[in-house]
């Protein structure tokens, strides 16, 4: 196969399928356009596709926690320790971050920034 016939095969984007992907993105409970980009590349890629049943495997959710300095700066009413406590929260049961990861089979790698 030449390039010329390659080139052939390449379809417009699928306008139904852009569609379909924003009304499912506008049927969710949250402000209207609220997730920017992430919807945006999600409707492309749906109509790129020529389908809004887009899936992205595999994934992962990378949860980051910091004081940013505020504990130094004695600008904060707790220590460090709650910034620990917080960042661990996503491995447990009192965090809805791990639970909603494992039902949807995405990762949640440990990553410890700043060690």
């Amino acid at each position: 196969m030449n390039l010329h016939e390659i080139l052939k095969q390449i379809t417009p984007p699928d306008g139904d399928a852009r569609r379909e992907a924003q009304r499912r993105w506008d049927a969710c409970a949250k402000p209207l356009g609220s997730l920017g980009l992430l919807e945006t590349a999600i409707c492309d890629i749906a109509a790129l596709t020529g389908s809004a049943d887009v899936q992205l495997l595999p994934r992962a959710v990378l949860v980051l926690c910091a004081d940013n300095g505020v504990v130094r700066q004695g600008v904060t009413q707790t220590d460090s320790a709650v910034t620990a406590a917080v960042a661990l929260c996503p491995w447990t049961w009192g965090s809805g971050t791990f639970p909603a990861a494992r039902a949807s089979s995405t990762a949640v790698p440990a990553t410890a920034p700043g060690t």
